[in-house]
């Protein structure tokens, strides 16, 4: 799942630009469909909602704190994006992959 804060024609752009990368999404909930952003507590229930499993086995990361802490506010799992080896790490803590991401030149270059 991805949740992004965003707009009908940055939508159709990103759709272009990132498609190969946004295929490997279930969903992508988007701000302008859904009538509410993050932080707003609303946008994290209509995400809830639909993965039907209580926040607490939900992992959010973002770059911004202040959308972690709404997350996490809701009984959600927050990591603040630094750089990629941290949230990995983090995410290794959790249980939610196991070792090391393989490693790829140029993001979305599909090398």
């Amino acid at each position: 799942m991805a949740v992004t804060n965003t707009n009908a024609a940055h939508t159709a752009r990103w759709r272009v630009l990132y498609g190969r990368v946004l295929r490997h999404f279930e969903r992508i909930f988007l701000s302008h469909e859904m009538g509410t952003r993050k932080p707003e507590p609303e946008c994290f229930r209509q995400v809830l909602a639909y993965l039907e499993i209580p926040p607490g086995q939900v992992v959010f990361v973002d770059d911004a704190p202040e959308n972690v802490a709404a997350a996490e506010a809701l009984g959600m799992v927050g990591i603040v994006a630094t750089d990629p080896p941290a949230v990995e790490r983090r995410l290794g803590e959790l249980g939610v992959v196991e070792g090391p991401a393989p490693r790829r030149s140029g993001y979305g270059s599909g090398s």
